[in-house]
């Protein structure tokens, strides 16, 4: 049975569960999650990144966990994740048609229509609903309203976990959004007041746990003067007046009613600087940033915590430069460090087996390598010839790639004033200027010398050391297959310098 959701709104849910799975893939997440994105833009660029995340880390945990391989214990890709039929959901099927169109659909009467024009100007009535609101929270909120269901494909999960919570709960759902935008700061609030409605008429309360991480502003971007389209877009200008009227309602919304068990708002100041500007659509691909890995580790906090006795509202930022793993807030406190440690593990894995592992185990080069004891211990039995195999390798590859790059990014987007020093980039990345993004090294190219410091604070073994323990590790009875060889890399790249 699923017992943890978690729903991301427009651009800004997507990249906070892009940064969720990449906590998934170093085991600080659950065993278990079904994950969806809610965005009446299905084409948005984010989503798609997140999305190709998202399958792609499905296919490593089935061809690691499954199919004659198995992990067993090992943290490394923990989370199984779930998903609808269709990952993404847009409250208007119909998007292909203008606001204004949606609205006189069902006809208005004249005082309706003298509302109706007083409230939403020319360019929001004619802004066309494919791109989602256009940091339009108004145009979101009129069309939310009444589109959450039950029998739609996309919630039923959410229902049918409502039907056993008492008996085999409790089930925990995790919102995650922006209060700036258009369809995060319409569809967060909304949704959240359905489900609490939900929850409260079945009685359910104490059995299905609502939480909410909501996204104040912490980006900002150069925006034109006028869209080319003469439609509606989302100007960041505005994100800090919108913010405040949000806040004022969010403030009356919480005093009134019950309605998150946990609740997180992740701001930043100075705000990261974005250097590229999308209105919507396949174009808008922002970087990962910083506030967004703070979301999602809000979100793991949620999920992981026993209770919720210490007060339904928690404030989250950053004041004094830099950003270190100081700053990186644990997901459990009883682990201290266990954020920072997970988290290099996973990257010096994505670095070790791009790197030094990956190109000696592909159909033209294993036979070469055969007789080393690493591989005599750690892949025996294992058909590197089967295509199936060297599938679930590209997989692993690509996966690690998008990991080095997503933390990457989240390293090189910041602030002058507020710089993030967590990784050493230049170990497997171009040294380009934050405005061109992250460039992976072809893996011949990473620099393996830096390999103990890739994560600061936190200095590993060598290579050298890593390899030469391959040689002498002994093989878990409860790891098999791929699983067996990858676990055991795994485990010896969470080794710190000082350890014994």
């Amino acid at each position: 049975m699923l017992t943890n959701f978690v729903i991301g709104f427009g651009g800004t849910g997507s990249k906070c569960l892009e940064s969720f799975i990449g906590l998934s893939s170093a085991g600080l997440a659950p065993k278990d999650v079904w994950a969806g994105i809610v965005d009446q833009d299905s084409a948005n660029g984010n989503f798609a990144r997140c999305q190709t995340l998202l399958d792609g880390y499905g296919r490593c945990y089935t061809g690691l966990r499954s199919n004659g391989s198995d992990l067993g214990d090992s943290s490394l890709f923990h989370t199984q994740f779930h998903t609808a039929r269709k990952a993404v959901w847009a409250p208007v099927a119909r998007a292909n048609q203008s606001f204004e169109r949606l609205c006189r659909s069902g006809g208005m009467s004249d005082d309706e229509t003298l509302l109706y024009e007083s409230l939403f100007s020319n360019t929001d009535r004619v802004t066309r609903l494919t791109e989602g609101f256009r940091g339009r929270p108004a145009l979101g909120a009129t069309v939310f309203r009444s589109a959450v269901d039950g029998s739609d494909p996309f919630w039923s999960d959410v229902w049918e976990g409502f039907k056993t919570a008492k008996t085999e709960g409790p089930i925990r759902i995790l919102l995650m959004a922006s209060i700036f935008g258009g369809t995060g700061a319409a569809g967060f609030p909304t949704v959240a007041r359905r489900l609490r409605d939900e929850i409260d008429s079945r009685g359910l309360t104490g059995s299905v746990l609502l939480g909410g991480v909501l996204m104040l502003p912490y980006f900002v971007f150069r925006a034109p003067e006028e869209a080319d389209d003469g439609q509606a877009f989302a100007e960041s200008d505005a994100f800090l007046e919108n913010t405040r009227g949000a806040l004022a309602y969010y403030s009356s919304l919480l005093r009134r009613k019950h309605v998150f068990d946990d609740f997180y708002a992740v701001g930043w100041n100075p705000m990261v600087e974005m250097a590229d500007f999308e209105p919507g659509g396949t174009q808008q691909q922002n970087p990962a940033i910083f506030p967004e890995l703070i979301a999602a580790l809000a979100g793991a906090r949620f999920l992981a915590r026993p209770s919720y006795d210490d007060g339904p509202v928690h404030l989250i930022g950053q004041n004094d430069p830099p950003i270190t793993w100081q700053s990186v807030p644990e997901v459990r406190d009883t682990n201290v460090f266990e954020t920072k440690n997970r988290l290099a593990q996973a990257l010096r894995f994505a670095f070790a087996f791009l790197a030094a592992y990956r190109s000696g185990v592909r159909p033209e080069n294993w036979r070469a390598i055969r007789g080393q004891r690493w591989f005599r211990r750690l892949l025996n039995g294992v058909n590197l010839d089967d295509e199936s195999s060297q599938r679930t390798l590209d997989e692993i590859a690509n996966y690690c790639r998008r990991l080095l790059v997503w933390f990457g990014a989240i390293q090189r987007a910041t602030h002058s004033d507020n710089p993030v020093d967590l990784i050493d980039l230049n170990a497997f990345s171009y040294n380009r200027e934050p405005a061109a993004g992250v460039e992976l090294l072809e893996p011949a190219d990473f620099s393996l010398g830096d390999f103990p410091g890739l994560v600061r604070e936190a200095r590993s073994k060598p290579l050298h050391w890593v390899y030469s323990h391959l040689c002498t590790v002994k093989p878990q009875a409860s790891r098999r297959g791929l699983g067996q060889f990858c676990g055991a890399l795994h485990d010896l790249c969470g080794e710190l310098e000082n350890a014994e």
